[in-house]
């Protein structure tokens, strides 16, 4: 069946749209959009879970590895070890290490000694690409007289979790720098879907981390199955 849409003309031609087509695709449209929000909100889930139980336990390794800094502040920067400490101790006077906890744009806010602070990305390291991300080891370089801080260097990293650029460039963008544990939610029934974990612990395991797989809403899956 075909319909005449009034007052939708292009070029002189009457645009005649098939009902039955336009909402076939109307519907997977719809139905790849809701299956793209669902992944979006499980990748968020597990990355701030990622922040808290990687930085607590890192903090506890900090605490008793008993290693004394010559930057003895350094040491309560989560996860801060002996070889950050080597990789840092090429800086001196102004410049101070601290780690990324979130990343708005081009401004992040940065782990120092004592303190939470805002710090800019600076041009050299937009130039080259080399952006930070949540969980990175940078250097920062301190003018607090001026009320500026900005990061001039990411250390070396341990392990990466990263996935494709959007675009046809096959560039890489770095979610989340030095995990150790990756935790995956996802809810059980209908919404478990294997082929999907299969493509998040391979993102995983090829970024150095040990992932854990987390299933919740199993309440509502033994309610379901008494009906």
């Amino acid at each position: 069946m075909k319909i005449e849409k009034k007052g939708s003309r292009e070029k002189g031609f009457i645009i005649e749209p098939v009902i039955g087509q336009e909402n076939f695709c109307s519907r997977q449209e719809r139905n790849f959009q809701e299956q793209s929000d669902r992944e979006k909100a499980n990748i968020k889930i597990f990355i701030h879970l990622i922040r808290y139980f990687h930085f607590m336990n890192n903090h506890r390794e900090t605490e008793s590895s008993g290693h004394n800094s010559v930057h003895s502040d350094a040491d309560t920067i989560p996860g801060w070890n002996k070889k950050l400490e080597l990789a840092f101790s090429a800086y001196k006077g102004s410049y101070i290490p601290g780690r990324v906890a979130s990343r708005h744009k081009t401004v992040c806010e940065v782990l120092i000694p004592g303190a939470v602070v805002q710090a800019g990305i600076s041009g050299a390291l937009q130039k080259i690409g080399k952006q930070p991300a949540v969980g990175d080891y940078v250097v920062l370089f301190d003018q607090p007289e001026l009320g500026s801080r900005m990061i001039v260097n990411v250390l070396p990293r341990r392990t990466c979790l990263s996935r494709g650029a959007a675009g046809n460039e096959g560039e890489e963008q770095v979610i989340a720098a030095n995990l150790d544990t990756i935790f995956i939610v996802t809810a059980v029934g209908k919404d478990l879907n294997l082929k999907r974990l299969e493509r998040y612990l391979a993102i995983v395991y090829s970024s150095g981390a040990r992932p854990v797989i987390l299933l919740n809403k199993s309440g509502l899956k033994r309610k379901d199955s008494r009906k």
